[in-house]
């Protein structure tokens, strides 16, 4: 009961800190206009909340350079296919060379844009199981969805894994179309050397993905969270726990969280 209290004490005063920040940044550069703008609000506030959270306010995860937990990424090059690249690309690509990674899970293919990069970075009998679920299905989906999951799980069937579709990388690709709590990937792989969760960002469902993917990790794997940022308060939350009992790191300047499987 005291530590419940305490946590919702400091949260409170976060907050508190977090308007005062607010309102003097209105009052030092006269900013009347987004007390009338609600749109103006929303991005100053999302803007207050990103600059707290890289300050570390929020963010308890220590944060290092890929170097620091993959040092061996030094002296490795990788592949970078197509035109879809994300800032994350060199970082997972990089890493699943170092590891000599042949076996990788991805939970939030989308379009395919990063299941194409990773499918390039394993050798020709390497494999990426990557999941995705059909938005007819998000309504029953094991852990709710929250809204912002929603919009993009609202996307046409045929726009999952579009981006690897007759592409000399999609051999490598099992695509799965269901939820990625239902799925048992010990029907497709023995072990992962490397997973990446993009999926679902409410607290239930990183939780779940988290879960079933950790006792199917080689020693020395990867394990990659997407969306460790102020907006997905689900996905913090959650790596904050699990840090307790892991040893999770945030890869500095990215959104990255990562935790070397021993």
């Amino acid at each position: 009961m005291g530590q419940n209290a305490d946590s919702s004490l400091t949260r409170a005063r976060h907050v508190v800190a977090l308007t005062a920040r607010y309102a003097a940044a209105l009052a030092r550069y006269n900013l009347v206009l987004p007390f009338t703008d609600r749109p103006a609000v929303r991005r100053f506030a999302a803007a207050v909340l990103q600059h707290d959270f890289l300050r570390g306010s929020g963010r308890r995860l220590p944060s290092v350079g890929i170097a620091d937990v993959f040092p061996e990424i030094r002296q490795q090059t990788w592949t970078m296919v197509g035109v879809a690249w994300s800032e994350e690309t060199p970082y997972l690509g990089g890493v699943l060379r170092a590891i000599g990674g042949r076996t990788v899970v991805e939970i939030g293919t989308y379009e395919g844009a990063m299941t194409i990069q990773l499918a390039a970075n394993v050798p020709p009998d390497g494999r990426v199981v990557t999941v995705d679920i059909a938005p007819d299905e998000v309504a029953h989906a094991v852990a709710p969805a929250g809204g912002s999951d929603r919009r993009l799980t609202a996307k046409p069937i045929d726009r999952i894994g579009r981006l690897y579709r007759d592409t000399p990388y999609a051999a490598r690709i099992t695509q799965l179309v269901q939820d990625s709590a239902t799925v048992d990937y010990r029907a497709h792989v023995d072990a992962i050397d490397l997973v990446y969760i993009d999926g679902g960002h409410s607290y239930a469902q990183v939780r779940i993905d988290t879960e079933k993917v950790l006792p199917l990790m080689r020693s020395g794997g990867a394990l990659f969270w997407h969306d460790y940022q102020p907006g997905a308060v689900g996905v913090t939350r959650y790596l904050h726990e699990l840090a307790r009992r892991y040893p999770l790191r945030h890869l500095r300047r990215t959104q990255l969280a990562v935790l070397r499987v021993e």
